[in-house]
């Protein structure tokens, strides 16, 4: 008792002078529940103190001195938006799900504190993550659904047509740089300037596109149309990065509108070569086209875009814009004034605007 009063006094830690007063208080007679009420802490806490010095005396009831300083993990913003940014159940290509046998796409303090424990050998309480992430100015967030192709090689396409977009936007793209998109094909043209050039068909409709507007509650706004619809197909292509473009419009979307758009761009291009980007639509695919590139191989080689991506098209933005700006909410007489004002705005559009 003696010593518990020396340690007592000559005690200046707040946490380990509320363990001894705890011990002389209950010794002096004081229950359980005064404790609780006097330090704000859960009787399981008051027990343990006590029975600590029952046990062991001050030796048992003080904490552990853990020697040298508690270990840190060292990241910079860099590496924690690197490893934020992909999902826990494929971090890196590493086993990640056997370590931390997970299939979650979203990271958590809990899994965060699993990934330093297992990848880094610190052991960080979910509270002192929190601390470190808003350092970092990371916060929590709502995630977005991100869009992926099916195609197995989604990868290897999208690095290759942005290995050329590169080289056309300082205007280092030649016909040698087939090698990029086909590698062991040796090109059969002298080496020539080349340009880029984003293909794609859309339809233009005598209807309407009816966009969002204003109306009661339950009761939707009626739009006059014409009743029978009117098609025709709108066929593109811009040149990138100048934003020089060709645009073509036909009755149908067949095969033979598509080789007929691409002799004239060989004419309109003839200085160039041209790496010609689209998707796997069937009039592209088609062996219908093989003699058409045999003929012009020369002069025009296409590049095909992973299947169902088409946020890698540069003209699908152009197209949306189009309709943002004529079509949509806009109804037009003749489906032959809805094809002129069209063709007026890809004349004017501002394309370093776009």
């Amino acid at each position: 008792k003696i010593q518990l009063i020396e340690a007592i006094k000559s005690c200046h830690k707040p946490h380990i002078y509320r363990r001894l007063l705890t011990v002389q208080l209950s010794a002096e007679g004081k229950k359980v529940s005064e404790l609780t009420s006097i330090f704000k802490v859960t009787p399981q806490t008051i027990r343990a103190f006590v029975h600590a010095y029952n046990q062991g005396g001050l030796e048992q009831l003080l904490p552990d001195k853990k020697p040298g300083r508690r270990p840190r993990l060292n990241l910079t913003t860099e590496q924690w938006t690197e490893i934020i940014h992909q999902p826990p159940c494929s971090f890196c290509g590493a086993p990640t799900i056997e370590k931390l046998n997970t299939l979650c796409q979203n990271w958590t303090l809990k899994l965060l504190s699993n990934y330093c424990q297992q990848y880094h050998s610190v052991k960080l309480c979910p509270s002192m993550l929190w601390y470190i992430l808003r350092q970092h100015k990371i916060n929590m967030g709502r995630s977005q659904l991100r869009i992926t192709s099916p195609d197995p090689e989604y990868t290897q396409k999208r690095d290759r047509t942005e290995a050329i977009k590169k080289k056309a936007e300082t205007l280092e793209l030649t016909s040698e740089d087939i090698s990029i998109i086909s590698p062991g094909i040796i090109p059969v043209v002298r080496t020539k300037q080349a340009v880029m050039v984003y293909y794609d068909e859309t339809e233009i409709h005598r209807c309407p596109d009816i966009g969002k507007g204003y109306q009661l509650i339950n009761q939707q706004n009626r739009i006059t149309s014409p009743g029978q619809d009117e098609v025709k197909y709108l066929l593109g292509g811009v040149v990138y990065p100048t934003g020089e473009g060709l645009y073509q419009i036909f009755d149908r979307k067949r095969t033979m509108e598509v080789e007929s758009y691409l002799q004239t761009l060989c004419e309109m291009l003839d200085e160039y070569f041209i790496f010609l980007v689209w998707d796997n639509a069937s009039t592209h695919t088609t062996d219908m086209l093989c003699p058409f590139f045999d003929a012009y191989a020369q002069q025009i080689y296409p590049v095909f875009l992973p299947t169902y991506s088409p946020w890698l098209n540069k003209i699908e933005r152009l197209w949306r814009q189009m309709r943002a700006d004529v079509t949509r909410n806009s109804f037009f007489a003749s489906i032959a004034d809805t094809c002129q004002t069209v063709i007026y705005w890809l004349c004017n559009v501002s394309y370093p605007k776009f």
